[in-house]
């Protein structure tokens, strides 16, 4: 909205389609995360994590030798 004011553009007439278009993008990043893509690691955070931990080390061990 500030670049819409320093560009001379009235910030009350973009108001109303800005919002809409961060509310239509909300919904449709809800949807996609809840239904088209779930991921359900957090159920396992503890393995996933340790897991995480170690492929990092084994990284880092290639990285240094």
């Amino acid at each position: 909205m500030l670049s819409f004011d320093v560009m001379g553009f009235d910030t009350a007439a973009a108001l109303m389609p800005r919002l809409l278009d961060t509310l239509l993008g909300a919904a449709i990043s809800w949807f996609a995360v809840s239904y088209l893509w779930p991921d359900w690691k957090y159920l396992q955070l503890d393995k996933v994590s340790h897991q995480a931990l170690r492929s990092d080390a084994v990284y880092l061990l290639h990285i240094i030798s």
